[in-house]
């Protein structure tokens, strides 16, 4: 821009031949600076009253030569199909505006492969530069996390537990909870706290032994505790060298189930043992329980005895 500014002032001083030294080096300067140009890693097309030259990276990008898109028609038509009316359209909007800002552009290759580009513009004098960055592979794997996000959320909204994450100093730095009235505390008072500033000193001893053995095994861990008006069970697995997540899933109702089962196993023992007569369950001929009454009539003193004994 600068060489061309500096032959208009000379033609304007009628100093030709200083005119002409100029003009040379502008086209020495243009062709050197293509030169560099035809070789970047991202694509550069330059217009000039709608004729493009585009470089290798472009040929390589669209698997057309400069000759098949040597202009903005050929462009376009090529390049976007059905669409071409509507990219082209939106490509002027852009150059009206001044191309302010990037935006995206998909467009079928000569391989029949699908890619995107990140397109900008620039005008300067009569003429235009693009640039072309291709970012299909940027946006299928942000695609791609974005779904495997999407399933890790389905997967956390149907579980029924209480999830806690960890890092390795025992802050809180995440959670996931299908019901808050689950958690300890509103989220806002642990986030980011310590553990050990949030929960009694027993509870969080236990915890970081297990979870001190998820980290030293690499395996699941699993205990059960008493806290508040509730059971809970506690799994702790390690999600990173770094993290732990913590699992908590309120149980009350099945230890409440088991209890109530030990006790009924209780009195039935009971009953049975009481009984003056002898009895026994066994498995084919393999005694697997017997009462005291039978012992003694077999002539033991304990029916721990005779259990495992044949028939």
């Amino acid at each position: 821009e600068q060489l061309q500014k500096e032959i208009e002032r000379l033609k304007a001083e009628n100093d030709f031949l200083r005119v002409k030294a100029a003009a040379s080096l502008l086209r020495t300067s243009d062709t050197a600076l293509w030169e560099v140009a035809s070789h970047l890693p991202i694509g550069i097309v330059l217009e000039n009253k709608d004729t493009l030259v585009m470089n290798f990276y472009v040929e390589g990008l669209t698997g057309y030569t400069n000759y098949e898109l040597s202009t903005i028609p050929l462009w376009f038509d090529t390049l976007f199909g059905e669409r071409s009316k509507e990219e082209y359209e939106r490509y002027l909007l852009a150059r009206e505006a001044g191309f302010p800002t990037a935006y995206e552009v998909t467009f079928t290759s000569k391989t029949g492969q699908v890619r995107v580009v990140e397109f900008r513009g620039r005008i300067f004098s009569d003429n235009e530069a693009w640039s072309l960055v291709d970012v299909t592979e940027r946006n299928e794997a942000q695609q791609a996390l974005a779904a495997s996000e999407a399933r890790h959320q389905a997967v956390l909204n149907a579980l029924p537990d209480v999830l806690f994450m960890l890092d390795n100093n025992g802050n809180f730095i995440d959670y996931h909870a299908p019901d808050e009235m689950l958690l300890f505390a509103p989220p806002q008072d642990f986030m980011g706290k310590p553990i050990y500033d949030l929960l009694p000193e027993w509870l969080v001893r236990e915890g970081e032994y297990w979870c001190r053995r998820a980290v030293e095994t690499k395996e699941p861990q699993i205990w059960e505790y008493h806290y508040g008006e509730y059971d809970w069970e506690a799994r702790a697995v390690l999600y990173h060298e770094d993290s732990v997540l913590v699992m908590i899933r309120e149980v009350t109702t099945r230890k409440e189930a088991e209890r109530k089962l030990l006790d009924s196993e209780n009195r039935y023992r009971t009953l049975i043992d009481l009984l003056p007569d002898g009895f026994y369950m066994a498995k084919e001929v393999e005694i697997l329980f017997a009462n005291p009454t039978l012992a003694r009539m077999l002539g033991y003193n304990s029916p721990e005895e005779i259990i495992g004994k044949s028939l």
